[in-house]
């Protein structure tokens, strides 16, 4: 019989130590993609320390985005304005 009672308590040894190494690794986890998004915080920011502006305005690398409607959409595009409306 104390072989019996013995065999849980192993059970649950084994199991709490595998959920301890559980938690550790998803908390490493955590601050890994926590630092990451810092990181690319830092990247979004200008040259001169500008956030870079919104979509359709001039970004600092001299490009912009054109907000309109294709004429001619791709496969990929949502429903323009103009299909909706038929």
């Amino acid at each position: 019989m104390a072989e019996f009672s013995q065999k849980p308590s192993l059970i649950w040894k084994v199991a709490t130590i595998f959920l301890l190494f559980l938690t550790i690794g998803l908390f490493i986890a955590l601050i890994v993609v926590a630092l990451e998004r810092e990181e690319a915080k830092r990247a979004a920011l200008a040259k001169n320390d500008q956030m870079v502006s919104e979509c359709g305005d001039l970004n600092p690398n001299g490009n912009t985005i054109d907000l309109s409607e294709p004429s001619n959409p791709g496969p990929f595009h949502d429903l323009t304005e103009y299909e909706m409306q038929k």
